[in-house]
């Protein structure tokens, strides 16, 4: 067995599909935080882990330790089919909570059955540890902010940038949920745990920490998670790029983005939804709301919710941060210079 004292030295070898990494964790402990990539494979369900707990308290750590290894003899030949069936390499990666019983036992098993295993010293604990520091460190980087009215495309920018090689995070990609009371609608998956976010978090920012500044864009709360609030803080005061898009632009963008896929069960999201918006919108409003979106009219759907709610909410948030203003791009006409812009100055060749 092989002792790996930081995540970092077993994450490049993972990217590059040289190896499984297995988290040996109970699915409730997984399901609250795991390392991203990790696959579960536990050693106890939920009920045998408390079934063992509780026998730790009542009578003991031996009764304990010999109740989970019978558990776990009685499934070793199909944990060690499923560890086979993950990598023909025999190379494969575990942790548990603290790098403790759990690791070295499945360790020295493994490494009996020919497997070459490294175990994540101080396990998941440690990773957590790293997250949190790493949360430090990523408030303090250096970076470029985006702003603008719902509907700018700031999301779509930031992410075209990623795609050419610039250091970008995309918050709400992570977070699947854009933010507002509606955020949670066509996505493809739920948002992660808050543990979870702040992993992905912690995963993205190992991808670009070299580089001297970083893209991001201005966000608090993303739906069901939020970033941590150091982050958040200087998000508020780092320099902000302005984007904007000519009014009928935001629309169809927001209708392409949020109503391709509009189907009976976004319907009832919507119109479940609506009511957080109602210390905005009256009654009235939100009826109208509801028929144009039961009619398919979007267009009319989204004029009505900017006029009303979001470009109101962003208009204060502009004219807040105008004092940190790098530079103003309409998107409509002035994309390819907003795109070289962010390019030189995330390349210093502009200084912010």
């Amino acid at each position: 067995m092989q002792y790996c004292s930081h995540w970092k030295d077993i994450r490049k070898d993972l990217k590059s599909g040289a190896f499984a990494l297995i988290d040996l964790r109970s699915p409730k402990e997984f399901a609250q935080g795991h390392i991203p990539e990790a696959i579960n494979l536990p050693l106890l369900d939920n009920d045998e882990r408390h079934t063992v707990g509780k026998l730790y308290k009542e009578a003991g750590k031996y009764e304990a330790v010999t109740c989970g290894l019978a558990i776990f003899a009685a499934k070793a030949p199909t944990f060690l089919s499923q560890i086979e069936s993950l990598t023909s390499a025999h190379d494969i990666a575990i942790y548990c909570w603290r790098g403790g019983m759990r690791s070295r036992l499945v360790g020295a098993w493994l490494s009996l059955a020919r497997f070459k295993v490294r175990i994540l010293k101080g396990g998941y604990k440690n990773f957590r540890r790293d997250v949190l520091e790493s949360m430090q460190k990523f408030a303090e980087h250096p970076k470029i902010v985006l702003n603008g009215r719902t509907g700018s495309g700031k999301t779509l920018f930031l992410k075209d940038l990623q795609n050419r090689g610039y250091p970008a995070i995309d918050f709400e990609g992570i977070a699947c949920h854009r933010g507002s009371a509606f955020g949670g609608l066509a996505q493809r998956e739920s948002s992660p745990t808050q543990q979870n976010f702040e992993n992905q978090l912690y995963d993205a920012y190992l991808e670009v920490e070299t580089w001297p500044k970083i893209l991001l864009e201005i966000e608090n709360f993303i739906g069901p998670v939020r970033l941590p609030q150091k982050l958040r803080e200087s998000l508020k005061t780092a320099p902000m790029v302005f984007l904007s898009r000519d009014f009928d632009d935001r629309v169809k963008l927001l209708t392409q983005i949020y109503c391709n896929d509009w189907n009976a069960k976004t319907e009832q999201e919507f119109v479940n939804n609506l009511p957080l918006l109602k210390k905005y919108l009256s009654g009235a409003d939100q009826e109208q709301m509801i028929q144009a979106m039961r009619q398919r009219n979007f267009g009319e759907l989204v004029s009505q919710l900017l006029r009303l709610r979001y470009d109101r909410v962003y208009d204060k948030s502009l004219t807040r941060h105008q004092s940190q203003a790098m530079a103003h791009f309409n998107l409509s006409q002035e994309e390819a210079a907003a795109t070289e812009f962010l390019q030189n100055v995330l390349q210093e060749k502009i200084i912010s």
